[in-house]
């Protein structure tokens, strides 16, 4: 889909002022469903997934998605991910599609989801770009071997955060670059300031960089940042890297030792079951420096739209008008 933006105002004429009216346990519903398509899958071709983040809390403290979660978030060996982008499109029942965020024109993530293309799930963040409309959906992200030696582990991370950096610039052109303004109203520039990606202190060489970014093709740099991960061959490393994370200040959830993913346990999950870390406290004390507690879940979403019954293209088409 090409890219282009609207209004709040047309917004709220197509989505009728809804701020915050969705009910979650439905949506929850919903995101069980394709989970259990998506385990159907893996569990027939031994396919190797587990429970990451927030869903791994949920798992383990009520056997269910935390109640103010609007997702599910599974992490895989890289090779069973890229085997699952080869299976799953002749798998999947016709309501979900498999989309490979990757390789989309618009996306700066480099993951997939399975998506139910029957139903309207829009996050309130993204209510002005329709080219981000979707339905409910699963997040699959990989996971990649990385060095032992911290020093290939910071010039990684060096060079991914500044891939990342020129992904969003190439990906996310409606975010105008503001020569003005772009050293201190921008939150890409900060993040290269906070993982040490030197960037144009001037206009002109800011402009230069820019102009250098958009004659490459639209996912040169998001393909760049999967070679960079997948470069490491060694399996047997102490460390892994999370490839979505080189945005994390110095680093810090980018890299994680592999003995937190080489064993897991098959946690009870609604009427299902799904795997988790058996190390998942040392690893959610890593990650987010507490215990897993309710109250301390850091996704609390007030709004958005949840549409059960209408594709999420037909409100594309009204977008258009």
């Amino acid at each position: 889909m090409k890219k282009y933006l609207i209004t709040n105002k047309h917004a709220d004429e197509i989505f009728g002022n809804s701020q915050a009216q969705y009910n979650l346990e439905d949506l929850h519903d919903e995101i069980l469903k394709i989970y259990k398509e998506f385990k159907r899958i893996c569990d027939k071709n031994n396919l190797r997934y587990f429970a990451e983040g927030a869903t791994w809390v949920g798992a383990m403290l009520c056997e269910a998605i935390l109640p103010n979660d609007d997702d599910l978030d599974i992490r895989m060996p890289r090779k069973d991910f890229e085997k699952l982008l080869q299976i799953a499109p002749q798998e999947l029942p016709n309501y979900l599609e498999l989309c490979n965020y990757t390789s989309y024109p618009y996306s700066r993530a480099n993951m997939a989801k399975i998506m139910n293309k029957k139903t309207t799930f829009i996050e309130n963040s993204k209510r002005i770009t329709p080219m981000e409309w979707g339905g409910v959906f699963v997040d699959i992200v990989p996971y990649d071997n990385a060095p032992d030696d911290w020093r290939e582990r910071d010039y990684l991370h060096n060079k991914g955060a500044r891939l990342y950096i020129y992904n969003i610039l190439r990906k996310k052109n409606e975010i105008k670059l503001n020569l003005l303004y772009y050293k201190t109203r921008t939150w890409w520039y900060w993040l290269g300031v906070e993982n040490d990606v030197k960037l144009p202190s001037n206009i002109i060489t800011m402009l230069g960089l820019y102009i250098w970014i958009m004659v490459h093709p639209v996912n040169f740099f998001a393909e760049k940042l999967d070679n960079l991960w997948q470069g490491f061959a060694d399996d047997k490393s102490e460390y892994i890297t999370c490839p979505e994370r080189p945005w994390e200040r110095y680093g810090r959830t980018l890299y994680l030792r592999r003995l937190y993913y080489r064993s897991f346990i098959r946690q009870p999950f609604y009427d299902t079951t799904i795997p988790i870390s058996a190390d998942y406290r040392e690893l959610n004390i890593q990650l987010y420096g507490y215990p897993p507690r309710f109250e301390d879940d850091t996704k609390k979403l007030t709004d958005g739209f949840l549409d059960l019954y209408k594709p999420y293209k037909e409100y594309q088409k009204l977008a258009k008008r």
